[in-house]
């Protein structure tokens, strides 16, 4: 009886793993992203002011707004898409079907954009309002505080349409060099995201300027004209000149606008403006173009004059603030994030100090945390809340710090979250609960209502099921190794292949990016791999990857070995996790493979030539080749200018090492990136014809930095080809 239980058992077994599927191309590009994700909440967010929140449902084929309250498990619907359909429709707006992104504005008011206008939904008298079109062309749009006007971006000039519905020109040149109110300003470095800043009550708008006319024009080709065509960009390359940026404030009331007198080089860096709540001052963190020295600063919105540089810090790196000051609650105290020398006095390291208004400390206590801090909330001065992430960077906490004022220690951190793995919180106005979206490695997403300051869970919205649940899918785990300074722990990953068995022998394929401000490895669902590394697993790979020094969510510390040498800690690292996974009785040491992109592109290039023989068979994608080639402002934050740094461009400079390239390796890249742009690995071919080296290479018309959309799966599919084919 016991041996026929036992056969049961095993051909029940059998049974349901021949049932499960494998991952198709498409599963693994197109249902990453969409049909394979764990499930959502759509729309969730606090209501403003309240306890309350509200979500999206679909039902009977129409959408319904449901709203719940933190203490309580049930949620009602309040109203639906075809109501408000039916509204707009006296407007002479029609085809609404769908709620597009809705903000509440108070307990009572809903606004939402639709067919180029502002649209409020007054929840009481079950009332739609439409406000005034804008033009089609409009981009950048920015509604202010008080919730009765919007500014916006028509090309190169910014508008502002006020409370009367009437369109204020705050810019009207016609020379495209000088742009007004973008988002890409400083190429969305240093925390910048957008171009205009209103102050809290609604009556000035801070705004970027920025004139590029001393930046070289670039051609980005266009085949969808006869002949092929070019658009020109400005696209400033390291070395090269840079853009010149100012900080304007339009006066609403008296529609007239003034700037800023910010004094020094014009090719500086202006970034994380706020205003102060009675809309005096304005605060911001000057770089010098070195980016070695940061001056916080703070200017009287009046006559634009600085009124007072409160700190100045100077690194022997490269400084990178990222965040504005902001207010604790409803007090003058501001929490500001800036930095201090580590302890090694090579690097820095990020620290969070209170201030007032004037910039003076008012809490003794500079507030050091060992590892990696996310993001803070502050909602009054006793404290802030914040993430943070831990275990070598692959969970991310929530804690509150309390502040501890003219006493002489800092009172000790209050850990919220009780489980390992990512947790994103949204906390409701007054910082009573917070809405925590959680996921694990082995938890596809759980979404909770928490108490804030025990973290007390108080009831579940959504514990989404296994999205893969009948596939039949690779096992992982997940290790550290030493780095190559023998001391750093750096995280590793491996996918394993379906049935692995440790006596035979497989290819493997390492997956790299290890640039700043990227991780691939945490505790999250898939534990941070794309389903594509899943799929190639499936198709009998090892896949590997190790998070080196220079990735993110590890401190600056972790990240500034990179500082004028790009590539070269990085590889060193790489190479640690190359001999690991060679060393594996597994492993073929034959068959191993490196892909990547963007600065995954750079670093699989590198190994490639930079550690000849290492790898049989490599694909870069959307690879810099000469850092020489690339943005300034991210360029020469790392690596100083060409001039300052020679050692350390021809040392990245894959043009080099063309003569060391061995086994087959692939470039890709779109011919309208206007991020990497095309002439890099244009050169890298020219250079490989004259040095008589084969090399492949595959262009994406028309495509940015990255291939998206439905061509994604042509690009997947081509990369497992190769690897198919060469491994």
């Amino acid at each position: 009886m016991k041996h026929l239980l036992l056969y049961l058992f095993f051909c029940l077994s059998f049974f349901a793993s021949a049932q499960r599927k494998m991952l198709t191309i498409d599963d693994a590009v197109i249902g990453h992203r969409s049909y394979l994700q764990p499930k959502r909440m759509s729309q969730l967010q606090w209501i403003a002011g309240t306890t309350k929140y509200s979500y999206i449902v679909k039902q009977n084929g129409r959408e319904v707004v449901m709203v719940g309250e933190a203490d309580k498990a049930e949620a009602t619907p309040l109203f639906a898409s075809d109501m408000v359909g039916a509204k707009l429709a006296e407007y002479g707006v029609d085809s609404f079907t769908s709620f597009p992104a809705l903000t509440w504005e108070n307990s009572n008011t809903i606004r939402f954009a639709f067919k180029n206008r502002f649209v409020w939904l007054d929840i009481a008298e079950g009332t739609v309002r439409s406000g005034a079109t804008w033009a089609d062309q409009g981009a950048n749009f920015d509604i202010d505080p008080v919730k009765v006007q919007v500014a916006y971006t028509v090309e190169n000039n910014l508008v502002v349409m006020n409370k009367k519905g009437e369109k204020q020109m705050v810019t009207t040149g016609d020379n495209t060099a000088i742009v007004n109110g973008a988002s890409n300003v400083h190429r969305n470095e240093y925390g910048i995201s957008k171009g205009t800043f209103w102050s809290p009550q609604g009556n000035f708008l801070a705004y970027y300027r920025m004139d590029e006319s001393f930046v070289t024009e670039y051609p980005i080709l266009n085949i969808d004209t006869k002949p092929a065509s070019v658009k020109m960009i400005r696209y400033p390359m390291a070395g090269d000149r840079s853009h010149f940026v100012t900080v304007g404030v339009f006066n609403v009331n008296t529609n007239t606008s003034s700037f800023l007198n910010i004094a020094g080089d014009k090719e500086h860096f202006i970034a994380n403006i706020s205003w102060s709540r009675d809309e005096t001052k304005i605060f911001l963190a000057l770089l010098n173009r070195r980016t070695d020295s940061c001056w916080y600063q703070i200017y009287d919105v009046n006559s634009g004059n600085l009124i007072k540089t409160w700190s100045m810090f100077t690194a022997p790196t490269y400084v990178e603030p990222l965040y504005p000051v902001m207010y604790l609650g409803n007090t003058n105290k501001l929490v500001w994030r800036t930095y201090e020398l580590a302890s090694d006095k090579k690097s820095t390291k990020e620290v969070i100090r209170i201030i007032n208004e004037n910039g003076d400390m008012v809490d003794k206590n500079t507030y050091r945390y060992g590892d990696a801090v996310a993001d803070v909330f502050a909602y009054n001065d006793q404290g802030y809340y914040f993430t943070y992430y831990y275990n070598n960077g692959l969970n991310k906490g929530i804690a509150y710090q309390p502040l501890s004022g003219s006493k002489a220690k800092a009172a000790s951190v209050i850990k919220i979250s009780s489980r390992d793995g990512i947790s994103n919180p949204t906390f409701c106005d007054n910082g009573a609960y917070f809405i925590n979206q959680f996921q694990a490695i082995d938890e596809p997403r759980l979404i909770s209502i928490n108490e804030s300051l025990t973290g007390k869970m108080i009831h579940t919205l959504l514990q989404a099921e296994n999205p893969l649940k009948d596939f039949l899918m690779p096992n992982r785990s997940l290790f550290t190794i030493k780095a190559a300074d023998g001391i750093t722990n750096l995280n590793c990953r491996i996918i394993y292949p379906i049935n692995f068995d440790s006596t035979k022998r497989y290819p493997s394929i390492t997956y790299v990016y290890n640039g700043p401000h990227i991780q691939l490895i945490s505790n999250t669902w898939l534990a941070g791999a794309d389903l594509w590394l899943y799929y190639m697993a499936q198709q009998g790979y090892v896949v590997f990857t190790v998070d080196g020094r220079g990735s993110g969510n590890r401190g600056k510390e972790f990240e500034q070995v990179i500082h004028r040498q790009l590539g070269t800690n990085e590889i060193a690292d790489q190479m640690k996790g190359h001999d690991y996974l060679r060393a594996l009785a597994f492993i073929d040491p034959n068959r191993m493979g490196v892909f990547g992109w963007s600065f995954g592109g750079f670093m699989t290039t590198s190994l490639m030539t930079r550690t000849p023989g290492k790898y049989k068979v490599g694909v870069a994608g959307g690879a810099v080749i000469d850092w020489s080639y690339y943005e300034i402002m991210y360029t020469e934050r790392y690596m100083d200018t060409p001039d300052e740094n020679q050692e350390g461009y021809n040392t990245s400079n894959l043009l080099n090492y063309i003569d060391d390239l061995q086994g087959k390796l692939l470039l890709i890249h779109g011919t309208s990136d206007d991020v990497v742009v095309w002439q890099h690995t244009l050169m890298y071919v020219k250079k490989c014809v004259e040095k008589k080296k084969q090399v492949d290479y595959f262009m994406y018309p028309e495509h940015l930095h990255n291939v998206t959309g439905k061509d994604r799966v042509n690009l997947m599919q081509k990369i497992s080809d190769y690897f198919n084919q060469n491994l």
